[in-house]
């Protein structure tokens, strides 16, 4: 495309980054020489005595062959970024509500039908073993890579864009209400991508379906929903074993956090787990529990209805101690007066992938509340049978920030509004809308007479929208209520006071003699012991645990906890977690672990983990 080139403008002060090359293997080294002795024919580059000089690296793509990178961290610590605006996935999606046929096309090595900026070709330099080179054309690694491809594109489809064509970067989705128009829209698209010189690997489209895959999501004539392989990867994920495990795990389900009800109620205990600064990382079993429970919710997440702009938008709020919660809803009426397709229960999972779904560990307690679950459900007519008429559009929910845990109840029910507003202000303004709400302080908000600053500020949120207040029933305001609830864990008694020298549960015994082998607080102590020797202050028990009883060696004997495992977690969390326990506080906490556990630093222990 010659319309754009690819320019590289520099921090003033920059200096010139060149970098030895990186070793490579032999079957590397052979991949690297065929590359470039086919991109080189290809004029994507040309030999250079630029000052400027990367290093080659190889990324594994998903056929598993090795695509050629560089490494231009260096150049990109220099380069001015393009903070060009790349298009939102949810605000695309939400131009296909009533089309049917869908075609996506994939692009064939897009980037290198964009020129560099004959003037800049010199910074984008490399190294190899077999030369030294200059682009000619876009590589991939350059910081401002994607935004210039996005401009190239829009600059392509500018006058169509989202009239029957949505692009994202290589991504390109064809959509129309019927197959004339579809073949129609599909020739001008391929006719708009041959003059400018793109190309699309023909393996990877799609033709004319119902339903195809589109950024991370499945895209149909029934609606959107999550793809399988993503809930089969949700559903899978192992336990985390460190913040950044977890940090990647609620990376990938917050990205669907618009199919799920009550996201925030079910990753508030892990997110809590992340936020805690400078403190030692824990797995308790409350986590075990919040952890189980969201891949759950998130494998029945159902199919999301597309937005219908003709039809007016309701918005159903809750408030609880803790979080706010709301779901975006539309009434589509039964065939023959809705010219759209109808709404099908979620589908289930495939066989296989539903065997691998089957929760391993016993069902979570249950809560004060009964299970809430929303689904749509089809009458014999085909016609969509959910509550009064209502189909999902999304659910959305937030924990409240400390300060706004202190506000009165009925603060928090027109907080509920104003974030829930605020989050969905593409799909509301402009537009009349209905808020139901358990409560009927929001209808009193608007008209109240004195407000407080804070309260003024909500007030001015809210008056920018056009919406009418409608009351409803708590027991009927289930979906909301449930976003902005948190379960009540009534987890059972783990027991590990039980381990006594004469009363002891075998699983645990086990555990500890594993973890010995592995602790560098206990492992020699641990050994010496089980070799016959003796140690000054320890003894072996009958059960093969190792007891402490003091320097004097007069105090009663405490199971020395081992550093490895969640033993220590467990130890404090019996206490600490539990109902009965009344969640006591620092001192009696360690009090009543100090009477029955020793290891080193315990007293810190206890202290991170209340805190």
């Amino acid at each position: 495309m010659r319309s754009v080139e690819h320019s590289i403008q520099l921090v003033p002060d920059c200096r010139v980054h060149h970098q030895a090359p990186y070793r490579l293997s032999i079957p590397e080294a052979t991949e690297l020489k065929r590359q470039l002795e086919e991109l080189l024919r290809l004029g994507f580059f040309k030999p250079s005595n630029s000052p400027w000089g990367a290093p080659v690296i190889f990324a594994c793509k998903a056929d598993e062959t090795l695509r050629l990178c560089i490494d231009y961290r260096g150049l990109n610590r220099y380069t001015v970024k393009n903070n060009y605006p790349m298009p939102r996935a949810d605000e695309l999606f939400d131009r296909l509500a009533g089309n049917r046929f869908f075609t996506k096309i994939d692009l064939r090595s897009g980037y290198h039908q964009i020129r560099v900026a004959t003037e800049d070709q010199p910074k984008t330099a490399f190294r190899s073993r077999f030369g030294h080179y200059e682009f000619t054309v876009m590589p991939f690694g350059l910081t401002n890579a994607l935004a210039t491809f996005q401009t190239a594109m829009n600059d392509i489809f500018r006058d169509i864009l989202e009239e029957y064509v949505l692009v994202h970067l290589d991504d390109i989705l064809v959509y129309s209400r019927t197959l004339e128009d579809h073949l129609r829209h599909l020739r001008d698209v391929l006719q708009r991508l041959r003059k400018h010189g793109f190309y699309a690997k023909l393996g990877k489209c799609r033709f004319a379906q119902r339903k195809v895959d589109f950024l991370g999501h499945h895209v149909s004539d029934q609606g959107l929903h999550m793809d399988d392989a993503k809930i089969t990867a949700i559903a899978e994920w192992p336990v985390p074993a460190s913040a950044k495990q977890l940090r990647s795990f609620l990376g990938l389900t917050s990205y669907y956090s618009n199919f799920i009800q009550g996201y925030a109620r079910s990753s508030y205990v892990l997110t809590f787990t992340l936020i805690r600064k400078n403190l030692p990382w824990f797995w308790t079993p409350l986590c075990e529990d919040a952890f189980r429970g969201l891949k759950k919710v998130v494998t029945c997440a159902p199919v999301l209805r597309l937005p219908d702009f003709d039809r007016p938008f309701i918005v159903t709020t809750d408030a609880s101690d803790f979080a706010v919660g709301a779901v975006l809803s539309q009434v589509f009426p039964s065939p023959p007066d809705s010219p759209y397709p109808h709404v099908p229960p979620s589908p289930p999972p495939p066989a296989d992938t539903a065997s691998r779904l089957t929760p391993t560990l016993p069902p979570l307690p249950s809560t004060d509340r009964p299970p809430v679950t929303y689904s749509l459900t089809i009458a014999e007519d085909g016609t969509v049978e959910a509550r009064a008429g209502d189909c999902p559009i999304a659910f959305y929910s937030r924990k409240l920030l400390p300060a706004e845990i202190n506000y009165t109840a009925d603060e928090r029910e027109v907080l509920a509004v104003v974030y829930a507003t605020r989050h969905w202000r593409h799909y509301l303004h402009g537009a009349p809308f209905t808020v139901r709400t358990d409560n009927s302080v929001v209808q009193a908000f608007l008209t109240k007479p004195k407000l407080s600053p804070q309260q003024t500020r909500w007030w001015r949120d809210l008056s920018e929208f056009i919406f009418t207040t409608q009351p409803i029933k708590g027991e009927t305001n289930r979906v909301a209520d449930a976003l902005s609830r948190r379960p009540d864990h009534n987890q059972e008694p783990i027991h590990l006071a039980a381990i006594s020298i004469t009363t002891v549960d075998q699983s645990v015994i086990d555990e500890y003699r594993t973890q010995y082998r592995h602790c560098p607080d206990y492992h020699v102590i641990h050994a010496t012991l089980r070799s016959g020797k003796t140690v000054p202050s320890y003894s072996l028990g009958k059960n093969d645990l190792v007891y402490w009883h003091g320097r004097s060696g007069q105090l009663e004997p405490r199971i020395c906890v081992p550093s490895t495992g969640q033993l220590r977690v467990q130890a404090v969390a019996e206490f600490h977690d539990q109902a009965a326990a009344g969640h006591m506080g620092f001192h009696k906490t360690l009090a009543h672990v100090c009477r029955l556990y020793v290891w080193p630093k315990s007293k810190d222990f206890v202290k991170a983990y209340i805190q």
